[in-house]
């Protein structure tokens, strides 16, 4: 008993505040504060929970994943809240946080060298269309795109006859993409008149190199349609708005030509004098 107060006045005048005690009920304002001090007394360490029995109050504790291995460990927890991360912090090796990196060629291995991959091959670009390349310009990659035709830079100066009209050039007839090469090389073999598109396309040489030759009908066609006037990006060859005579005859008496000024084709006869332009497959 406390100043001669009961536990259970004590408790309601607890419970109803110091503002409801008056001097009439006998209770001072001393055993109110008296007796809430030995309520405050009486509660001193005990825990509203304490899931682990450590002694120190849950809310007290410094929680979080106790597990050094995981990616999110607090080595101050004293209590874990079954938080562990063992994803977020993974390397590329799969260790919790690893310091081994995936630089360009696989997990640890360093990014390949500028123009190799990963095995120490040598990386080739796919040319383009239009492209300088190969000492001309490219018009044509073939479906690997590794492989292809570039015309030369310029025409060759001064306009030519194609040469021996009147006289059939045994295997000179290819149109197709592919047979300007052995068109050229027929003409040279069956016409000894000098010079012609087709002798001075063997005799060319541009940019180191020595291979050239003058183009069949469709390899004309094809310059016409990418890097002439019909292409995507205009008259980037550079061609002049004229005829310009092909590797591939028609008869004893004429040759295919295209016309630069509209890709119009036709033949015409072989004593007619027209520009050259040669190529070259890579």
């Amino acid at each position: 008993i406390v100043g001669g107060a009961s536990q259970e006045e004590l408790d309601a005048a607890y419970t109803d505040g110091a503002a409801s005690v008056t001097p009439e009920d006998g209770i001072t304002q001393e055993d109110v504060d008296a007796a809430v001090a030995a309520v405050e007394a009486s509660y001193a360490g005990w825990c509203a929970s304490d899931i682990d029995n450590d002694g120190i109050c849950d809310v007290d504790e410094v929680s979080g994943c106790m597990d050094a291995s995981s990616c999110n460990y607090v080595s101050a927890a004293e209590f874990d809240d079954n938080s562990c991360d063992y994803v977020s912090c993974l390397d590329c090796a799969g260790l919790a946080n690893g310091t081994s990196e995936d630089l360009g060629c696989g997990c640890g291995n360093p990014a390949a060298q500028a123009g190799y991959d990963c095995d120490g091959n040598i990386i080739i670009v796919p040319l383009q269309l239009g492209d300088l390349a190969e000492g001309g310009i490219v018009f044509y990659v073939d479906e690997t795109g590794q492989h292809g035709l570039v015309a030369a830079m310029e025409d060759i100066e001064g306009s030519y006859l194609w040469g021996c009209y009147q006289n059939g050039i045994s295997g000179a007839d290819g149109t197709s993409i592919g047979t300007g090469y052995q068109n050229t090389l027929d003409i040279v073999s069956g016409c000894s008149e000098t010079p012609t598109p087709a002798s001075l396309a063997l005799a060319y040489e541009s940019e180191g190199y020595s291979d050239w030759y003058l183009p069949s009908k469709d390899e004309m066609n094809e310059m016409y349609n990418t890097i002439g006037d019909g292409g995507p990006a205009g008259n980037i060859g550079g061609f002049e708005n004229t005829w310009y005579w092909s590797s591939s005859e028609y008869n004893n008496y004429h040759a295919w030509f295209v016309n630069f000024s509209n890709g119009n084709t036709g033949y015409t006869n072989k004593d007619g004098t027209y520009m050259v332009r040669v190529i070259r497959a890579f």
